[in-house]
């Protein structure tokens, strides 16, 4: 993550207590890799490396660990993912889901593909809110609508 990035998100953890999970280590988010039959972005990857999981402008941020702040959300990447390939269509099986919005649609990224996106149920197609993992984080730092 860039320098700038990095120094914005501790600023936000900093602000608001209970956002930010903890650390885990390379080895679970290997066997969450193998789990889920995909190689996550470098940038997703250092994020659970560095925070778990965390809340990030008001949007729970799923990784490998629950920030006190999410009690009631889904806790982990590698259950909200496997849910989520369940109720898609085929081009999505393979979807790591990193959040879910206000109505249920997941938001994720597709790999090799690293670009952020949501699928929207009502609709029944996907948008890309954001063309990698970092810049989404930089969105929702922004206080911008994603």
């Amino acid at each position: 993550m860039n320098p700038e990035l990095e120094t914005a998100l501790r600023d936000e953890f900093a602000r608001w207590e209970g956002t930010v999970a903890m650390p885990v280590p390379y080895s679970e988010i290997e066997e969450a890799e193998r789990r889920l039959g995909v190689s996550f972005p470098d940038d997703y990857r250092d994020f659970i490396h560095r925070y778990g999981g965390a809340v990030i402008g008001g949007t729970s941020i799923l990784g490998l660990r629950q920030p006190p702040l999410m009690p009631d959300e889904p806790p982990f990447v590698t259950d909200e993912s496997l849910q989520s390939r369940s109720e898609l269509p085929a081009p999505y099986n393979k979807i790591v889901v990193i959040s879910i919005d206000g109505f249920g649609n997941p938001i994720g990224f597709v790999p090799p593909d690293p670009s952020i996106i949501i699928f929207n149920y009502d609709f029944g197609g996907r948008s890309v809110l954001a063309p990698s993992f970092e810049e989404y984080v930089a969105l929702l730092l922004s206080g911008t609508d994603a």
